[in-house]
């Protein structure tokens, strides 16, 4: 309940800047953490409800990880040919790419977020070798039908432009909306 009221007063404080800065409508998109916990679906009708944002829908992996492309299409440019992008959340791990600028995204999502993984696999510290190896099985299993497929098809050559990026839930998540 108290990072619920911390994220509504964030949301609140932010849709508030961007009402004065002249936007006109605010969407609210929830992620792996929405997706997971028991209330997500519940939490974004809320932010409308209580009128915080004019709409709000909780988005699949493979949503998430098509716009982790677009906004990095339109950052390097437009005309960017072959784009990769790389997004590890506390949840999930999303992966897009295009071989062309005129091609269509190919993306996935991962059950492979650092928080995620940490609090399955890593409770101790420091971190026992034994536990690493758990880790590295458990990426190994969940990337391996990423590999097939780019073997199957065929590896693409290089991307002109290659994004990382990363941000997490908040820890101690509890299965509701944070």
């Amino acid at each position: 309940p108290e990072a619920v009221a911390r994220t509504q007063a964030a949301i609140s404080e932010l849709a508030g800047l961007a009402r004065a800065d002249g936007v006109d409508r605010l969407v609210a998109v929830g992620t792996e953490a929405l997706r997971r916990a028991r209330d997500g679906a519940d939490f974004l009708a809320r932010l409308v409800s209580e009128g915080l944002v004019d709409g709000a829908r909780l988005l699949s992996g493979e949503e998430e990880a098509e716009l982790a492309i677009e906004a990095t299409r339109r950052s390097v440019g437009v005309h960017a040919a072959a784009l990769a992008v790389i997004d590890v959340g506390g949840g999930s791990t999303e992966i897009a790419w295009r071989e062309r600028a005129d091609a269509p995204i190919a993306a996935l999502s991962l059950p492979l977020g650092s928080v995620r993984l940490s609090e399955e696999l890593l409770p101790r510290h420091p971190v026992p070798e034994a536990d690493l190896a758990l880790l590295r099985a458990r990426v190994r299993s969940a990337t391996q039908p990423l590999a097939l497929s780019a073997l199957e098809a065929g590896v693409p050559r290089p991307a002109d432009h290659l994004r990382g990026g990363g941000g997490h839930e908040e820890p101690g998540h509890d299965g509701h909306a944070h």
